[in-house]
């Protein structure tokens, strides 16, 4: 039975032979031979919907205008809404349930299905309270863990139980049970314009109608840093709704001045005018609340876990309760790997040596012309057209995963089924990361827990096709990157920040926590470990890694994802 309470920690629990009585009712009352429905998150494109779909003008609802969708349209309403939207829906005349993922799986459903008995749930918390007998984790999605990134294909952590991917929909009736998808990002093919002020004016028209339709009310937060997304939200939120109270939420480090953002970010908020609610960020390095917060569904936890919890807590304590970001700016339009292979290809060579020349008096990592053309020219078309068993060992993962060819199997996503560019081929896989889905996924829930809804505008499906679809000298020319955004923004935002190219990182953070002031707490997640009981690692060549990182030798935290998986096996199978 379906069981609200807080925190979405409800679950469905349907015998296919019989009608669920009660189940699923939207907040009016409904006649029996109408469906019911229930949403999370919120239809972005609400208005363009009312004057088609004409929903019951007393019921101004989300659940309302689906219903009436789902009346003129059936199932297919789906790929006409727009937003953060995940929906479930009985439809008592057709004794059928319908469950829809959101195009990001920003909100997600986890289901298990047992002969005739179905469990549907928001969580997989929810679903572990209520089948009958404990589900194990799943070796795919441990191994995918350690390697730094998430299950695929709709696996989660635990046997037995799927998660619906984003796009896709779960269609049951007492004889089948069924899953398609509604939408699935492509390609298409490459945009062309005249010129970059052309490629800026497109961009910034679709950004700034995501953004108003994202508003919320006359009071919302933003999380702002010295960088492009956070900004740009902020900045075309100020220009849709100029009425409206915008609190910047800005993250300093008085103590650790190399992860300082504070001149960045204060400097858009004067310009903004935004109200300043200032956290000091160097306090909530990684660890310092009794272990990685991990969750009894899944091992997934980030370096910030404790910095934005406090933040979502200090949030609900001020009366906001709606926080904006700027993720996943980052994997619609960073820099691109894959740039330099696509002038080389498409014979563009004097460019090619111009921004080479460039890239190399501006970047911090590739500091001989070698470096660039191993990096930057020859390994992006090893990635692009050779097989992905072959390309740098990637199947095999780090050195202390025992498994690599469950790592290979656990990663995604696959390469696409046609040809591109290296440096389209590069965005493809960054827009269609698995790790993307649950992160989104991750702080969401986080947040709502403590009674605060995040938006992710640069997450909605319109922005993540436009990025597919730019040539990728409009994410990265001579060094520079997020070029159209830059050009799109430049007069919403102060010079200080669009013209700074290379972005202030808290990563000094971290290191404060796994470097300097927890590491007897990694040690301790590092020695008698259950993945290693489980054939998972090899607890030496990890170990061996960990006092690498200290001394200096690298500083890849790889192994942070592997004491998270630690900390979830003690927890949550004790």
């Amino acid at each position: 039975m379906l069981e609200p309470r807080p925190a979405d920690s409800w679950c469905i629990t349907w015998s296919r032979d019989e009608a669920p009585p009660g189940l699923l009712r939207s907040e009016r009352k409904l006649p029996d031979d109408l469906p019911g429905v229930l949403v999370r998150g919120f239809v972005a494109n609400r208005a363009e919907l009312e004057a088609r779909w004409r929903p019951d003008a007393q019921d101004s609802s989300d659940a309302a205008l689906i219903l009436a969708g789902y009346a003129a349209q059936g199932s297919e309403a789906a790929e006409e809404l727009a937003g953060p939207l995940s929906w479930v829906l009985w439809d008592s005349g057709r004794r059928r349930l319908l469950a829809v993922s959101d195009r990001t799986a920003h909100h997600p459903w986890y289901f298990r299905s047992e002969g005739d008995r179905l469990y549907l749930a928001p969580t997989v918390e929810a679903i572990l309270d209520a089948v009958p007998t404990s589900l194990p984790w799943c070796p795919d999605g441990a191994a995918a863990q350690i390697r730094g990134g998430a299950p695929t294909r709709g696996r989660t952590y635990h046997r037995g139980l799927r998660r619906l991917e984003a796009g896709e929909i779960l269609v049951v009736d007492p004889h089948r049970l069924v899953r398609r998808r509604y939408w699935a990002l492509s390609p298409g093919p490459m945009l062309a314009r005249r010129s970059d002020e052309a490629f800026a004016e497109l961009f910034r028209q679709r950004f700034f109608e995501v953004v108003e339709q994202y508003s919320a009310g006359p009071k919302a937060a933003i999380t702002l840093s010295s960088g492009m997304d956070s900004t740009s939200v902020a900045a075309a939120l100020r220009h849709v709704a100029p009425d409206s109270e915008l609190t910047a939420v800005r993250w300093v480090a008085p103590s650790l001045p190399e992860a300082d953002e504070s001149a960045g970010s204060e400097a858009v908020c004067r310009r903004l005018g935004l109200q300043d609610l200032v956290m000091e960020a160097d306090r909530y390095w990684p660890l310092s609340q009794d272990g990685p917060l991990v969750s009894r569904g899944s091992p997934l936890s980030s370096f910030f876990a404790e910095l934005l919890e406090s933040t979502f807590v200090l949030l609900r304590e001020r009366g906001l309760t709606t926080l904006f970001s700027g993720s996943p700016g980052d994997n619609l339009l960073a820099f691109n790997s894959g740039a330099y292979a696509d002038l080389l290809l498409t014979g563009r060579w004097r460019t090619l040596g111009g921004d080479a020349a460039g890239h190399l008096g501006r970047s911090r990592l590739t500091s001989s012309r070698w470096a660039l053309v191993r990096n930057l020219i020859l390994g992006p078309l090893a990635a692009a057209y050779l097989p992905d068993w072959i390309f740098s060992g990637q199947g095999r993962g780090p050195a202390w995963l025992k498994h690599p060819k469950t790592a290979a199997g656990a990663q995604g996503p696959p390469s696409p089924r046609f040809w591109m560019l290296p440096g389209r081929h590069r965005r493809w896989r960054m827009l269609t990361e698995p790790l993307l889905p649950w992160g989104l996924a991750q702080v969401s829930a986080q947040a709502a827990r403590l009674g605060v809804e995040v938006r992710d505008p640069f997450a909605d499906h319109r922005l993540l096709e436009l990025a597919a679809r730019l040539p990728t000298d409009q994410s990265t020319r001579g060094g520079h990157h997020k070029i159209v955004l830059r050009k799109a923004m430049r007069r919403y935002l102060p010079s200080e920040v669009v013209d700074t190219h290379w972005k202030t990182y808290p990563r000094a953070i971290s290191l404060r926590g796994l470097r300097e002031r927890e590491t007897a707490t990694v040690w301790d997640l590092m020695t008698d470990m259950r993945a290693a009981e489980a054939g998972l690692v090899d607890e030496e060549s990890l170990r061996a890694d960990y006092r690498d990182y200290l001394e200096g030798k690298h500083s890849n935290p790889l192994f942070w994802h592997t004491i998270c998986l630690e900390t979830w096996f003690r927890r949550a199978f004790p």
